[in-house]
């Protein structure tokens, strides 16, 4: 057991200076490059020059919801687009009726700090993730409620653009948009 050099850290929900279970494995620099490399991937070690390591990433966010959100949007606070969103909104996508990004998760739960970490942020939702479920339906309300046909549907949603360009048409400002003119 080894303890965390604790001089000015913070450490969430502990009291005084926590002791760690020391590594299991042995670390060595391998390759031209230097990189550690454990003895627990010997294959790995015949290829580590080949890959890309990132060392330049680091945070000193102490609980694990905002560390997860860090790493998935760049801020530890909501209301930042996923890594994700920006890819999508970057290079676009090749459909115009499908999600731009698919998540999986694994274990069938939501990450700890919740889905924004595949949400748009301040992006149009266009560029949001959508979850695949790994039970009932593999992404929500793509089939048709019990009871509404595909017709009604059609039509519900026919009805509600009309309305909308009607609206717009009459105040034609999205800021005022609903507001009356006269006022």
């Amino acid at each position: 057991m080894s303890t965390i050099p604790s001089e000015g850290k913070k450490f969430a929900f502990i009291r005084g200076v926590p002791k760690l279970l020391d590594a299991q494995a042995t670390f060595k620099q391998e390759g031209e490059s230097g990189n550690w490399v454990s003895d627990n991937l010997p294959h790995f070690k015949k290829v580590v020059d080949e890959v890309a390591f990132l060392k330049a990433v680091h945070t000193d966010q102490f609980n694990h919801d905002p560390a997860q959100l860090f790493m998935h949007t760049g801020s530890p606070r909501l209301g930042r687009p996923s890594i994700g969103s920006w890819v999508t909104y970057g290079l676009g996508s090749e459909n115009q009726n499908l999600p731009g990004f698919v998540v999986l998760t694994s274990g069938g739960k939501a990450p700890s700090a919740g889905k924004s970490v595949w949400g748009s942020g301040f992006l149009p939702s266009v560029y949001q993730g959508v979850q695949c479920r790994s039970k009932g339906d593999p992404v929500l309300y793509i089939e048709d409620p019990d009871g509404i046909s595909r017709d009604l549907k059609r039509n519900t949603i026919k009805a509600i653009n009309e309305i909308n360009k009607k609206e717009y048409a009459k105040y034609a400002d999205p800021v005022n948009f609903g507001k009356d003119k006269s006022v």
